[in-house]
């Protein structure tokens, strides 16, 4: 019994002296031991009554892909922990949504989209940045953005979304969810 205890100090201390101090926290820097997953989260989302009944069943496809980040949605009428709402933005700006953290809202404009799957895409993009998660970078590097530190590599959490985007977060994905939850985890 002592053996395991001590092995399980000497484990504690070893992730423990590797952590940053909260003066050392920068997006740009911290990820998550290997093999840390999140803890399951359910949230609830409401969707703005401008969407067609097409696109909210998109939606709701899209908040049921989050199931791969450990984070079970639940569509609902009335009160909710985010709102999918519609919105008109420039399309030829290629801006297809949008998440403003001081209202809760995901802005979305179903017409810049030109598939189903493009839009599913970004429904779970601006859900994602909801959760905490920052942009994954292509590896060609043509970005304005600050990178995730998870590493570069088609995500949903691409500053643009492609015609053609998986709207299933990938490893990459899951690795940004997981990092800005062990982040919070700490309190930081």
């Amino acid at each position: 019994m002592f053996k395991i205890l001590l092995a399980l100090i000497v484990v504690f201390l070893g992730f423990c002296a590797g952590c940053p101090t909260r003066t050392g926290l920068t997006d740009a820097t911290i990820t998550a031991p290997v093999g840390y997953v999140c803890p399951p989260r359910n949230i609830t989302v409401g969707i703005h009554p401008q969407f067609t009944a097409h696109e909210r069943f998109l939606i709701g496809m899209a908040v049921n892909d989050l199931k791969h980040l450990n984070v079970f949605g639940r569509v609902v009428e009335g009160e909710s922990d985010i709102v999918i709402r519609h919105w008109t933005f420039n399309c030829e700006t290629l801006i297809l949504g949008s998440y403003t953290s001081e209202t809760n809202y995901a802005l979305v404009d179903p017409r810049c989209s030109t598939t189903d799957q493009q839009f599913r895409a970004v429904v779970v993009h601006e859900l994602g940045h909801w959760l905490g998660m920052r942009h994954v970078c292509r590896p060609d590097g043509k970005t304005t953005d600050v990178c995730s530190p998870v590493g570069r590599g088609e995500a949903v959490m691409n500053p643009n979304t492609s015609v053609n985007q998986v709207s299933i977060p990938n490893r990459l994905d899951i690795a940004e969810y997981n990092r800005v939850c062990w982040i919070r985890a700490r309190g930081w």
